[in-house]
Parts: C-alpha cells; structure tokens; sequence
C-alpha cells in the first residue's frame, strides 16, 4: 500500500531585541521640589536616592535659578539614575553641569549600585578655584578647569565589549581607562549601573546643578572615512576601489573612477588628520550607504567651503548608476552670503540656514527609518524635521541609500572640501519577525519499507529574533498520526 506524506509548519513566537535610553532634562518637574519624589509620582522608576529613600534628605530640589530647570545637588543630597545594568554594547552618557561661585561638586558613575556595596567605575571632584580631578583607572589619573557661573558638558563614552572608556570636558578628551579597573584600577566588573549625583562636602560647600542628563546606546559605526589612507592630489574613487572599498562610486558608475567626475583627495583643508576630499568642477561622487530600510542612522561629516565659492550635496533613498532609479531624500545648496537652502518634504526651500565661510561645521542628517522622520542639524543646531519618506522633491521612500557629493554649479563656482564621514547607527532596526518557508508543504508517496529525505528551509527575512515550533504530520492512507513535537531555536 501507498503511503503519502505531508509537512505542516506551524508557527512561531516571536521577541525583540530592545535597548534602553534614558534622557532627563527636568523639564517635566516643578521647581522647588524634589526630584525623585516627583519623579516616582510620574511613573518614572529610573531616579531613585542611595538608601531608596524618596522625599528624605537625599533627595535633591529642582532649581530654576539658572535659566531652565535642573537638579542642584546640596545639603545631604544624594540621587541616583538608574541605568539598567548593561554588560554589553557602547554606550554614550552626557550631561551639563553648573558650579556656581564658592561651591562645590561631584559625581561618579558606577559600575553596579547596591549600596555600601557598590562599585564605582569613575568619580570627579569639582574643587576650589576651578580645579577637577578625576578618579578612573586609578587615583587622580585625569584633571581639568572649570569655569564657575557657566555651564559645562562632561560626555563619557564606555564601550564594554572593549572594556574601554573615555571622558570629555566640553569637547576635549580627558581621560581614557580600562573601564572594569573602576576608579582606581582594581575593579573586575564590566557593567554600567548608575549616574551618582552626591552632595561631596569634604571640600566645601555641595551645590552643583546638573541638566540634560541623556544615556544612550550607540549601536555601530556603519561606515567610517577620514580619506587618510589615500594618496593626496590623486582621485578618491579611483583609490578606493583600488583598496577594495567598494563603497565609493561616481554618478555614472565606477566607470568614472579617475575622470572628472571623481573628487579629488587634498590636503589644503582639512578637519582632523592629513587629508580631506574636494569636490570642485564637475565631480560627482555617491557614498553608498546599502539601502537601508529600517534602523536610525546618522549620516555625518564636516564641511569647509571657501569665500567666493557655493557647495552642494544630497542624500539619496535609492540609487543606480547614472542616476536610474534615483529618488532624492534632501537636497542642500549652500548659496552666496553663506545662506544654505534645504530642499525636503516636496518643498523648495523647507528651511534655509546660516553657514560659516572659511572654517569647518558640522552637519548631521538623521533619518529614522523606523518612525519616516529626518531631521538635519548644522553645529548641533537643529535646522528643520520632516517626514522622510516624502522626498525632497516628491515621489519618495522610507529608505536610505546613499550620499551624492556634487559640484553642483546652480548658484556659483563650486568648490568645497568633506571630511570626517561616519554613517552611525543610532537605533536598532525595528520590525517583525517574518518566517520564509520552502516549500510550503510536499507530498511524498513511499512503498511499504521506503524511505525518503526531503530538505525544508526555514528562514526569518523579517527584523525581529524569531522563535519557532515544527509540527510534523503524516497522512497514511486514511489514517493521520503526528509525530512528537520538534522544537528548534532560530534567530
């Protein structure tokens, strides 16, 4: 007698993977109360104080007394921002501080929080006449000044899969250490606890204010272009695909690497390092960034354009060589008098912008795939958001495809330098699970004693971890049994 056999996939739970962040800028808090009490009334479990104590001693004031709200951290003071004990990934925390004239500050960072338990991964003392030392990898290991009666921003980035970390002072490094060696070089443990804001009085009189504390995770550097591994006065592209970098093209194709489409590597400007890249006559070069579809990235890079001369670049959702296929997602011409026109959202122009001549800035495209928002900032400013998939000019995609640099000759002589290009990874992307199975099912007829292999593939093409069941089925004559059930794990 025949047997016929037939495989029915059933499916599957699914789970993400999330990262936390955690941003404060005390905004959402009446001044002249507390800041944990109002905080755990709002719902928010990331403030707390060293003995848990909400509304005690500990627990330290909103202040308005210099400009917006912050926490002014005085008396017995002692808060904590919980940061959720990470052990993997990079991470960034950064916040400002204010030490008013004839007070005091500290903080610390700690590697777990438990008390008289606890495990500190770094500590700064903000002492008398504008001097700071810093506790990391060993005692006293860091120093800077400080001004009083102004703010100041500390950033420290701890990357703990490299078990590093460095600290800045308003842009300038300070320190780096083996971040486990916790402040004074002798700890073990590779994690990230919390934010302590301690009312420090061994030294003076506690009464720094904080602001605009924000933890976040940064999840990758795409793509990284500093242009120093090439040779000045040669052709970008030309260069790089002769490295095998694969992703630096022209408009026309890698066909036009060495013509006079390709830019041309310099060093008359540049913002770190030797070299920058100069795009003047008629180049037209494209940075290609993969055709991302979801995630939040960060496309950024510095800009110096001279007196007398205009610049141009756009970023691209899809892209082919000549432009087939091309859809613009924004479009900026830097124009005579250092006005700089932004075209996004089909509007011409959605925002115009102010630019230096003669000295670098920073621009900074961000487009959230995940939620269809872009927003451009320009020295940290934020000049406009919009919906991303709208385009520049119409007909546009939620996606990201490229960077198109171009000698763009619209409003005047083009010529201006790029340096510093980073394509980062700001979000995870954000999606479901989608299970592909091939075939769908197969019949397969046996005599009795045959047997058979047949090959199934099972594969996630969606954006979440998938995890999934098999539940086998037999029809045999007009008979059906079910095998046991098979559970296998994929991600």
């Amino acid at each position: 007698m025949l047997r016929k056999l037939q495989l029915i996939v059933l499916l599957m739970a699914m789970s993400m993977v999330t990262f936390a962040q955690v941003s404060d800028d005390f905004e959402g808090y009446n001044a002249g109360e507390q800041l944990v009490s109002q905080a755990v009334a709002q719902g928010l479990e990331y403030w707390t104080t060293w003995s848990e104590t909400p509304g005690s001693a500990e627990d330290p004031m909103i202040s308005s007394d210099f400009g917006s709200n912050s926490v002014v951290i005085a008396g017995t003071n002692d808060a904590v921002l919980l940061l959720g004990d990470k052990t993997v990934g990079v991470h960034n925390l950064e916040f400002d501080v204010y030490v008013p004239t004839g007070f005091f500050g500290y903080f610390n960072v700690l590697q777990a929080f438990a008390g008289a338990n606890s495990e500190w991964g770094m500590q700064a003392f903000l002492d008398a006449n504008g001097n700071a030392t810093v506790d990391a990898g060993g005692e006293g290991a860091g120093a800077f000044t400080y001004s009083y009666d102004t703010w100041f921003t500390v950033k420290m980035n701890i990357d703990l899969d490299s078990d590093f970390a460095e600290m800045w002072v308003d842009g300038t490094s300070i320190i780096t250490w083996v971040w486990s060696g916790g402040s004074f070089g002798t700890g073990t443990l590779n994690q990230i606890g919390a934010v302590n804001l301690y009312a420090w009085a061994d030294n003076g009189t506690p009464g720094a204010h904080f602001d605009n504390i924000s933890f976040e995770p940064v999840t990758s550097v795409d793509l990284l272009e500093d242009f120093e591994s090439y040779t000045a006065g040669g052709k970008l592209v030309q260069q790089a695909l002769a490295q095998g970098l694969d992703y630096w093209t022209c408009w026309s194709g890698d066909g036009g690497a060495g013509g006079a489409e390709d830019g041309t590597v310099s060093t008359e400007q540049t913002f770190t390092g030797d070299n920058s890249v100069m795009c003047d006559g008629t180049n037209d070069f494209v940075m290609l960034f993969g055709d991302k579809t979801a995630g939040k990235y960060s496309v950024d890079f510095y800009m110096y354009i001279p007196s007398g001369f205009v610049g141009y670049y756009n970023v691209l959702q899809s892209w082919g060589p000549g432009g087939a296929g091309a859809t613009w997602g924004l479009e900026i011409y830097f124009n005579p008098g250092g006005i700089a026109e932004l075209t996004a959202a089909n509007t011409t122009p959605y925002e115009t912008f102010n630019y230096p001549y003669d000295t670098w800035f920073h621009m900074e495209n961000i487009i959230n795939l995940n939620i269809d928002e872009a927003t451009l900032l320009v020295d940290g400013t934020e000049v406009a958001t919009w919906e991303w998939s709208l385009g520049a000019s119409g007909g546009g995609i939620n996606q990201l495809a490229a960077m198109d640099i171009y000698a763009a000759a619209t409003n005047g002589t083009p010529k201006f330098y790029i340096d510093d290009i980073q394509l980062i990874e700001l979000e995870p992307a954000i999606g479901p699970a989608n299970i592909a199975v091939a075939p769908a099912s197969f019949d397969v007829s046996l005599n009795p004693g045959g047997s058979s292999i047949e090959t199934l593939t099972i594969s996630n093409t969606g954006i979440a971890n998938l995890e999934w069941d098999v539940f086998p089925s037999f029809t045999m004559g007009k008979a059906e049994s079910a095998h046991e059930k098979t559970i296998v794990d994929y991600s």
